[in-house]
């Protein structure tokens, strides 16, 4: 970058170098991200549901690598609908 200290650049001028956007247009992203992913747990919630299963059984099955990988070859099956 060859910015020192005693340099004056404007914010935008350091945005472009850095190649970041403005705080505010991160603090934006990251909130509505968040609201995104709140959204897709509700969504997610009723599908778990819909599995005969609870959250807490699939956070179980979601901390053993191998078990969620045959739930979610199982769940995203097109053979059976059951799980």
């Amino acid at each position: 970058m060859n910015i020192k200290w005693t340099d004056k650049i404007t914010n935008d001028e350091l945005w472009r170098i850095t190649k970041q956007k403005p705080i505010e247009i991160q603090i934006k992203r990251r909130k509505w991200n968040w609201i995104g992913h709140t959204l897709c747990k509700r969504t997610m919630e009723d599908e778990i549901r819909n599995t005969g299963r609870s959250w807490n059984e699939v956070k179980g099955i979601a901390g053993d690598c191998n078990a969620w990988k045959l739930f979610m070859d199982a769940l995203c099956s097109t053979r059976s609908k059951k799980i």
